[in-house]
């Protein structure tokens, strides 16, 4: 006896996250692109930062409230494997 709907699920039995997650999920990570972002540009990436985020604690901050809403897209990614 399953508690969702059929549709609800994939083809490993796996409860599929709804449509609004994926979006929702990538906004709230966003301090963790920009902080990607200004990596790959290594000549701009401490302006990219500072435009962004004048102090530096600000940034630190952002990215540890990040960090669930990270753990939410790694658990969802490897729930097929």
């Amino acid at each position: 006896m399953s508690l969702y709907p059929e549709h609800r699920y994939d083809d490993h039995g796996q409860l599929r996250p709804p449509l609004w997650f994926w979006p929702i999920a990538l906004l709230l990570t966003r301090s963790v692109w920009l902080f990607v972002m200004a990596g790959v540009t290594r000549e701009s990436g401490s302006q990219i930062l500072t435009l962004f985020y004048p102090d530096k604690i600000t940034l630190y901050i952002s990215l540890l409230t990040d960090l669930p809403a990270m753990l939410a897209l790694l658990a969802v990614s490897y729930t097929h494997l």
